[in-house]
């Protein structure tokens, strides 16, 4: 559970390193820190998860898409999961979901509690 406790811990740089992570912040320098094939775990499937996870994908990394509720993921992100190669993951969180990842993107509608 230790990759869960320092998820926990990050739980507040996650957007800061989201939005660095696509050049968005004003003043950083923009360059693409996502190294081709580099797994990224986006946590959450909303609209911002989804709009996180293809972007990442666009920018050449392998997004590993975690979402708590099965309902909460649409026949349009599976579709769109298929069709550009975002792996999709359901359920509980497990330490094993985050194994070989080298960012994690925790979409803001996801509360730190559920982290």
């Amino acid at each position: 559970h230790q990759v869960l406790d320092n998820l926990r811990a990050a739980w507040f740089g996650g957007a800061f390193h989201a939005e660095v992570a696509v050049g968005r912040i004003t003043g950083v320098q923009k360059h693409n820190p996502i190294v081709p094939d580099s797994i990224v775990a986006v946590i959450g499937a909303g609209a911002s998860g989804e709009a996180a996870a293809r972007l990442l994908r666009q920018k050449g990394a392998r997004v590993r898409l975690l979402e708590r509720n099965p309902e909460n993921v649409s026949q349009g992100l599976l579709d769109l999961a298929a069709q550009i190669g975002i792996e999709i993951i359901t359920g509980p969180h497990d330490p094993t979901h985050f194994r070989d990842v080298s960012l994690v993107v925790p979409s803001p509608g996801v509360p730190y509690s559920r982290l």
